[in-house]
């Protein structure tokens, strides 16, 4: 799929700023373009097509991760919390009603795979109080679910729901203990996205997330309606300098250098209508 330097506010039809280039003066090469469409915002990379054909092939070029296993553990880390910001902001930044709870446990509750069977539990019967209303607005309830330690070494659990759900309906249904249940304010969908997001690396890196009980369990879950934020690729011709001025103006982007210092990609999270490489 080819890629177009189209740069303009597709919202307002505002041209962005873009330098007239000479491209008789330098030297074109391909480059992979990799973007990812999550809520009202989008994430571009922007590598050398030769770079992504030789990753597996004895890449040399220093931007394959070939570091040792804690590092390779931290960026997978990082690479979760990542995924995960952007699924919950993809799913969650358009709800009207949205609500946050967190769930816990009177007694000292450390086994998470029977916590995990008596949350799916509790989501079976809250979307079966509902069930029986003609006008049931938690029918496609979505949720995101990450699991911590407390001090004492209990579970307990942060959710946001797409729909706030009464407190009598969530004591109701979770006897073990206190929870928290809050609506959160129109205009702060993302914050509490990122706020409940954040506890995905804070699990992995907790020292008793290492216990049995962890095994094959992963520290957060989305329900099943949930849809994956929008991911396109395709490739682009130009030179080092049209790279250089995709920045001009973002707020938040990285470069990626090869071990001689020199530009090789970048990378850019952008508004969805101020989006520099675009792929129809």
């Amino acid at each position: 799929m080819n890629v177009n330097i189209n740069p303009y506010n597709r919202l307002t039809g505002e041209v962005l700023y873009r330098p007239y280039i000479d491209n008789s003066n330098y030297i074109n090469q391909k480059y992979y373009v990799k973007k990812v469409y999550y809520g009202p915002y989008i994430k571009t990379v922007v590598l050398p097509l030769e770079c992504i054909n030789s990753f597996g092939k004895g890449n040399s070029t220093g931007i394959k991760n070939t570091g040792e296993n804690e590092t390779k553990l931290l960026n997978s880390r990082v690479r979760s919390q990542r995924n995960c910001i952007q699924k919950a902001i993809h799913n969650f930044n358009g709800c009207q009603n949205l609500g946050f709870t967190t769930l816990t446990y009177a007694e000292n509750m450390q086994d998470v795979k029977q916590a995990n069977h008596q949350f799916k539990l509790f989501i079976k019967k809250i979307k079966y109080h509902f069930s029986k209303y003609k006008k049931n607005k938690y029918e496609n309830l979505k949720y995101l679910v990450a699991y911590e330690y407390q001090k004492r070494g209990a579970v307990h659990f942060h959710i946001i729901f797409s729909e706030y759900t009464p407190n009598k309906i969530i004591r109701k249904y979770w006897p073990y203990g206190l929870n928290k249940n809050l609506p959160v304010k129109k205009g702060t969908n993302e914050f509490v996205s990122k706020y409940v997001a954040k506890y995905v690396v804070k699990a992995y890196s907790q020292e008793k997330w290492k216990n049995n009980y962890d095994l094959n369990t992963k520290a957060y879950r989305f329900s099943a309606n949930c849809t994956d934020p929008v991911v396109k690729v395709g490739i682009i011709e130009m030179c080092e300098m049209e790279l250089i001025a995709s920045l001009k103006g973002t707020k938040h982007n990285f470069m990626f250098n090869n071990k001689d210092g020199y530009l090789m990609g970048v990378s850019i999270d952008s508004d969805w209508n101020k989006d520099y490489f675009w792929i129809k």
